[in-house]
């Protein structure tokens, strides 16, 4: 994706590494993210977590945009990744801080949905097993 918008489009200016850095990182938080709520409540975190990175993410994310299009608040949340492509990295920390956050939001909430889904022995589980030593 990286080496499209660079080399092809022209639309991203910089460090290549670094572009690639922060579009595999923002690949990264998103998926872990949707996954983990998917984990955690099923199709509708998988949905919960798709709608709220397209409609929400999307728009906020600036790249298309002024800010000062952008409603309010949106438009300084939107700058939080541009620094990286055009601004030779300067300002980047905030955006891979956000970014990082996500990500481990996203293994947190993997973790939490597989405990939840671990299956337990039962006392049933149990009985129903043979015994392994015979007595006499």
């Amino acid at each position: 994706m990286a080496a499209i918008l660079q080399f092809r489009f022209g639309s991203l200016d910089g460090s290549y590494a670094a572009n690639t850095g922060a579009i595999a990182l923002t690949v990264a938080a998103m998926a872990l993210t949707i996954l983990g709520l998917e984990s955690l409540l099923g199709y509708v975190g998988f949905g919960l977590g798709a709608a709220t990175m397209m409609l929400i993410g999307n728009p906020l994310s600036g790249t298309a945009t002024a800010p000062e299009m952008l409603p309010g608040w949106s438009g300084a949340l939107g700058q939080l990744l541009r620094s990286t492509a055009f601004f030779d990295g300067h300002g980047a920390t905030r955006s891979a801080t956000v970014l990082a956050t996500w990500l481990v939001l996203g293994l947190v909430l993997c973790l939490v949905g597989s405990l939840r889904r671990r299956p337990t022995a039962t006392v049933e589980d149990t009985a129903a097993q043979p015994a392994a030593h015979a007595t006499v």
